[in-house]
């Protein structure tokens, strides 16, 4: 979560959010509050909100990945996960590459 605004709770960011609706930091830290928090649904949504608002960052599409694998969604999740490679190539972002990459192997067992 951007540090800047872990010291903010949930109402107060949704507070942000009605006067910056489209402010994807905004729907990123939101999504990381509900993560915390085992919110996976709502971290989702939050995250996809973030991801549509910036499709070019990498950590958007990881979290979203993150949240839809908590939800038992692992085609989704892997989509997002080789998302976040290919923008973690392009832009860099915050992504453990090799963790992410194993991720998406297990992923792919899993469904075969």
């Amino acid at each position: 979560m951007d540090q800047s605004y872990s010291r903010f709770n949930e109402s107060q960011i949704k507070v942000m959010l009605r006067e910056q609706p489209d402010a994807a930091h905004l729907y990123f830290a939101l999504g990381n509050l509900y993560l915390n928090q085992k919110r996976y649904a709502e971290a989702q949504g939050a995250f996809f909100n973030a991801w549509s608002l910036q499709k070019s960052n990498t950590d958007y599409a990881f979290n979203l990945a993150v949240s839809l694998d908590h939800l038992g969604k692992p085609q989704h999740a892997m989509d997002y996960y080789q998302l976040s490679l290919k923008l973690f190539e392009q832009s860099g972002g915050n992504v453990m590459e090799k963790d992410v990459k194993k991720r998406i192997r297990l992923i792919q067992e899993q469904v075969k």
